[in-house]
């Protein structure tokens, strides 16, 4: 909550969106939910108005329970909507809603074709595959056809996939000619990966003889739980040459792959990237019009998202058409220039992990000195201290301002172990004092978390060029990579 108490902010990774409708419901408030761009307004506990950019009423209800991550506000009091245009039973939405994220939906950013040659009877179809077919024309992706059609999104898909078995409709996903892969330990936003196709290599958590897949096998508010509650401490380890390899070969066929890793001064995984990259020159099996493939490597010198935003504008980079060698010039002279600052809340976990002294933590617990810690040269090292954690976060900006023109516009990431209020309040006072091009609010994964700990709060930022940031900065509409 907010000091007046007139607003609260949270984490969709630690509290399901549809326990947060549940709460304002069963609590009869005046409210407005809003996460990113995607709002929903309640007076009494009853939905009566919500929107996602183009899309309106129960939809949006649909799509806000499938969601897994994301940091989420609710502001309390009179929401400023005064038109109602959804007038369902508060119960019947969350139970539509619930129903139909039993549905696995397709890639929103899969193009859509009509095969005009499949002669199809309208006898022959559903309401549903009627109502798809009529507005499909107007629509390029997966994603147009479920903000066109007014049902729910699994009915849409389930229509959508006869189509496609009919041979009516056909998917073609949209591919640049350069591949990005990364390990899990970028910790980028969902979202993101999968809006800029990047492949994604988790690395091993071990808590005794249980092993996790970073991202797969357990995800972030899992894995923190484990962490306060297992008596054994994590261990984490690097993807083996043998997975790396596996993902390249997953996209050798069609693409060239730039691999972009956490700094090989603090994991294994570069080196490993390495030795996948070698295998592959001997054993990639490639179609006969595919002789060879440009394979890059690159070392991130970095750690969470101060890697994440390398392989972001990597990803972003290849969907406007830069080529391998190209991309790899470009991120090898922009990796310096990543900053990455945090403060840790309790010196406990990088104790565990060897990075402090006991003597140094107990001393930094009775004076309650909460350390900035910071990449660099691709390793952790202490840059600041604090007495409180309160000092921590305007220290951090003032860091930045050290460190970077206050003048001239940034990117940044700021990135959370179960800390969402923290992280949202760093974000606030970043987007204060600097002119903020893109602002990524992202979790700290299981990878990164174990020696971090719950409560760490940091923020990875850079300034680009006019140039770099017309080659790095957000795409719009169809710039992500028509094929």
């Amino acid at each position: 909550p907010n000091v007046e108490l007139t607003s609260l902010v949270g984490d969709a990774v630690f509290t399901p969106l549809v326990t947060v409708l549940r709460g304002l419901h069963d609590l009869r408030l005046d409210a407005r939910l809003q996460v990113e761009k995607t709002w929903v307004d309640l007076r009494g506990g009853e939905v009566f108005a919500s929107a996602a950019r183009s899309v309106r009423g129960a939809k949006v209800i649909d799509r806000l329970v499938r969601r897994r991550a994301g940091t989420f506000s609710v502001v309390l009091g009179p929401p400023p909507t005064t038109d109602r245009f959804l007038d369902v039973r508060f119960d019947d939405l969350i139970i539509r809603a619930l129903e139909d994220a039993q549905t696995e939906l397709p890639d929103r950013h899969v193009f859509v074709r009509v095969d005009t040659g499949v002669a199809l009877q309208s006898g022959e179809l559903t309401t549903g595959q009627r109502a798809l077919l009529e507005v499909i024309d107007d629509c390029h992706t997966v994603g147009d056809l479920l903000d066109a059609l007014p049902g729910p999104d699994g009915k849409v898909a389930e229509a959508l996939a006869k189509l496609v078995e009919r041979g009516a409709v056909t998917l073609h996903r949209p591919r640049s000619h350069t591949a990005v892969v990364t390990d899990s330990s970028a910790d980028l936003p969902m979202s993101l990966i999968r809006e800029h196709d990047i492949k994604v290599v988790p690395l091993s958590v071990k808590f005794g003889d249980s092993t996790f897949r970073d991202g797969v096998d357990i995800l972030a508010r899992d894995f923190y739980q484990l962490l306060e509650t297992e008596p054994t401490d994590p261990e984490t380890e690097p993807p083996t040459a043998a997975e790396i390899l596996a993902a390249y070969q997953q996209v050798v066929e069609f693409q060239d792959i730039v691999s972009v890793h956490i700094s090989s001064k603090l994991s294994q995984t570069f080196v490993q990237a390495q030795h996948a990259a070698l295998e592959g020159a001997r054993t990639f099996e490639l179609p006969v019009s595919r002789h060879n493939v440009a394979l890059e490597v690159i070392d991130g010198n970095n750690v969470s998202v101060g890697t994440g935003l390398l392989v972001l504008a990597a990803a972003r980079m290849a969907l406007r058409g830069e080529k391998v060698f190209t991309i790899a010039q470009r991120l090898r002279q922009l990796a310096p220039r990543i900053e990455l600052l945090f403060v840790v809340d309790t010196l406990d976990y990088l104790v565990r992990g060897g990075r402090v002294g006991k003597a140094r933590a107990l001393v930094g617990k009775l004076l309650n000195i909460k350390p900035i810690l910071g990449a660099v040269n691709g390793e952790i090292d202490s840059i600041d201290k604090v007495r409180g954690g309160r000092k921590a976060h305007p220290r951090i900006v003032e860091l930045m301002a050290q460190r970077i023109d206050p003048k001239q516009p940034i990117v940044a990431c700021v990135a959370h172990a179960k800390a969402p209020v923290w992280a949202d309040r760093l974000a606030k006072l970043i987007q204060e004092r600097f002119d903020v091009h893109e602002l990524i609010m992202s979790d700290i994964g299981p990878g990164v978390g174990t020696h971090a700990g719950p409560g760490t709060v940091g923020v990875a930022f850079y300034q680009p060029s006019d140039e770099e940031w017309a080659l790095v900065g957000p795409l719009s509409g169809d710039a992500a990579g028509a094929p």
